[in-house]
């Protein structure tokens, strides 16, 4: 799994490649979108496995909530891209 550098990296890459103007900006959007999803699920998922978890043994309820929460931080990649 990816570690936290790993996470701020991909999301630091993206924000540099628009900032620059070498990622359009649906691009950079995909960029984010696919570090966040990756990011929080591998984070979600090591989480789990400290609980003695496996992504198997989630139940539909931490799965949504899993989902809710990347929804949310999604919710901010536009208002980022307009800052950028």
């Amino acid at each position: 799994m990816a570690s936290i550098t790993t996470y701020r990296a991909s999301i630091r890459s993206a924000i540099r490649g628009y900032w620059s103007h070498k990622l359009t900006r649906p691009a950079f959007t995909s960029a984010m979108s696919s570090a966040i999803n990756r990011g929080l699920t591998q984070a979600w998922l090591a989480g789990a496995k400290d609980c003695s978890k496996s992504i198997n043994d989630l139940k539909p309820e931490e799965r949504a909530r899993l989902a809710l929460f990347i929804n949310d931080q999604l919710s901010f990649v536009s208002s980022l891209a307009d800052d950028i």
